[in-house]
């Protein structure tokens, strides 16, 4: 199922993002699989290519303070032109934002009651049933998140729970990097539940994972200086690294 088919560079500015070298030389990319997987240096545009994405789709973000890179990617946004059709859901993930937004959760939800035994201290509140209305409000409507369970379990466990709640029929899953939230074994259990809703979503993720690299039948794109290009898995320069550093780790570090 594609959502996503195509998105161009209609003209040039300057400034970020025009300047990472992948976006600068960069006509169109094309989406021809029902998984995408952006690879990539630190730094190389896989992750500036998703924050054009997530501004042409409008996609809901997790999370607290996006960076300003991301601002200026929001702006940039009008000199593309994304090719695509309605889809139920976008949603951007990652494993950044997800750490963030359980912090900010439990943080809301201890002022919330620190408040709460502050008023009834004071006794210079004559009402005080009255004032600590607002903050029972808060905490009652952190109770209906899903967070409050997510904040008791690894930030993986919880990365994965709150991606399988979200993960619906006819959804385009932006994921930046979710591997950092991750171990081997629960990434590749989100390569399973990523293959399996393939069948009925759309999924562009931009990763360092060779696990998530490796997920079946998913068109692979690195971003390099001549743009973004089609790539087969054994291609990759960190699969080409990790295949010759396990061959023999004392040896490379000799």
């Amino acid at each position: 199922m594609l959502y996503v088919t195509r998105l161009i560079k209609e003209r040039e500015e300057r400034g970020y993002p025009f300047s990472v070298p992948a976006i600068a030389a960069t006509h169109a990319v094309d989406f021809s699989a029902p998984v995408t997987i952006l690879c990539g240096d630190n730094g190389s545009g896989k992750s500036t290519l998703l924050s054009i994405l997530a501004a042409k789709l409008r996609a809901v973000r997790i999370g607290q303070g996006i960076i300003e890179r991301e601002k200026a990617a929001d702006l940039a946004q009008d000199a593309f032109t994304l090719h695509k059709r309605a889809s139920k859901r976008n949603f951007l993930f990652s494993a950044e934002d997800f750490i963030a937004y359980i912090t900010w959760v439990s943080q809301t939800r201890a002022e919330a009651r620190a408040e709460i035994a502050r008023i009834d201290e004071d006794d210079t509140i004559a009402d005080k049933a009255y004032a600590k209305m607002p903050h029972y409000r808060t905490l009652e409507d952190l109770s209906g998140l899903y967070a409050q369970d997510l904040a008791l379990q690894s930030h993986g466990e919880g990365f994965l729970d709150f991606f399988q709640s979200r993960l619906k029929p006819g959804g385009l899953y932006l994921l930046d990097e979710p591997e950092g939230a991750l171990s081997y074994e629960k990434q590749f259990a989100l390569a399973l539940m990523i293959q399996e809703g393939a069948a009925h979503s759309q999924f562009i993720l931009a990763t360092h994972s060779p696990i998530l690299a490796a997920i079946p039948g998913a068109q692979i794109l690195e971003a390099t200086e001549n743009g973004f290009l089609p790539r087969q898995y054994d291609e990759l320069e960190n699969i080409r690294f990790l295949q010759l550093f396990m061959e023999s780790p004392s040896r490379m570090f000799r």
